[in-house]
């Protein structure tokens, strides 16, 4: 890795079939694999999405359960988040991130969430992380 002229960003250098080198930058595939990372990067953004992907439209009251009862099966301890803790990090933080990143709908003057990726690659990339954590 390089960076560029102006010294502000980072380029990648990749040898093409024919054996000559060419730097620039990182593909749109490795930008969605980068994206698709930091989304799942915090447990309540992996459970809410196992859960929506599950199903059809949940409120946030619902969900928000099943993410604690998700969470207290792999946390350790009795230092779990109180229930109205989660419903607030959720509707604030967790499902417009989820929504943004195009995984889900996050409807949130109705406070409902819906699970839309059409991609698999984010759901094989959360059976991966959920067997990591198991």
């Amino acid at each position: 890795m390089g960076q560029d002229t102006q010294g502000t960003e980072r380029t990648a250098t990749r040898t093409m079939q024919d054996g000559r080198r060419r730097t620039g930058r990182p593909s749109n595939e490795s930008d969605d694999l980068s994206r698709l990372f930091d989304v799942l990067a915090h447990p309540h953004r992996r459970a809410a999405f196992a859960v929506l992907r599950n199903g059809g439209w949940l409120s946030l009251d619902a969900l928000a359960r099943a993410v604690l009862a998700r969470r207290d099966v792999t946390a350790a301890g009795d230092d779990r988040p109180p229930l109205a803790t989660v419903r607030l990090q959720l509707h604030h933080t967790h499902l417009p991130k989820l929504d943004a990143a195009g995984v889900i709908t996050y409807d949130a003057e109705d406070r409902r969430a819906v699970c839309t990726v059409e991609n698999d690659t984010f759901g094989r990339l959360l059976d991966d992380v959920a067997f990591e954590e198991a």
